[in-house]
């Protein structure tokens, strides 16, 4: 058993590294979406905003593994995807995975970025008109920054959404810290040990990542929010 246990611990390093990865891009590009989609939501209205909407309702109301099936199983059956540029992202387990978790995570945060430009008073807006800026001026100069400010505890929340919601690449045969350990269970029929122990590591990553966060909302988060 403890040579199992070797195996498993020198595994570890790579499967943390590919959680990592997923991790850290997913979040990227999961603010980059709720970047655009809740600051087009903000400045847009009527059936433009509408249109915009359908992408956090499908994102939201279905779940995270369908969305993951649906890129992994179903893309591969569109001819001119499989004949595309894209295809070389889409068609590999760690690009399914990272665009998966960036859509759905990006569905959930492009909703907190339109609450956070929208907590932010009028009057500042309205004063922004008044000295001759743009909306677009007023959007990047005045409320993109409030707006951050307003996010940064949520934002410590979406990560973390994100390093669990990596776990599901195991269903696609990657073997980050989730497949690593259901392999090596299958070879020792011992859930209990090593998923508690992929449990600890996960908490573990989480726990530095809120300790990130928290000292940026110490050192950037509006007092009093």
């Amino acid at each position: 058993m403890s040579d199992i246990w070797l195996n498993f611990i020198d595994k570890l390093p790579d499967a943390v590294v590919l959680t990592a990865m997923i991790t850290f891009i997913g979040f990227f590009l999961a603010q980059t979406i709720a970047l655009i989609c809740g600051s087009l939501l903000h400045v847009t209205s009527g059936w433009t905003r509408r249109v915009i909407r359908i992408y956090p309702f499908v994102f939201r109301g279905t779940p995270l593994l369908i969305q993951l099936f649906l890129f992994y199983y179903g893309l591969s059956q569109i001819e001119w995807i499989r004949e595309s540029i894209i295809w070389g992202i889409l068609g590999t387990p760690v690009g399914c995975i990272i665009l998966a978790v960036s859509l759905n995570a990006g569905a959930y945060s492009s909703e907190l970025m339109l609450g956070a430009l929208q907590n932010i008073p009028e009057g500042q807006r309205e004063a922004g008109k008044a000295i001759g800026l743009s909306r677009l001026k007023i959007l990047v100069l005045i409320e993109l920054p409030q707006a951050y400010r307003f996010l940064i505890p949520s934002l410590s929340n979406e990560v973390i959404f994100i390093l669990k919601g990596s776990a599901l690449a195991s269903m696609i045969t990657l073997m980050e810290l989730t497949g690593i350990t259901k392999t090596f269970i299958a070879k020792t029929f011992s859930p209990f040990e090593f998923f508690i122990a992929a449990g600890l590591i996960y908490l573990l990553i989480g726990y530095a990542l809120s300790q990130g966060f928290r000292w940026l909302e110490k050192k950037y988060a509006i007092p009093g929010r």
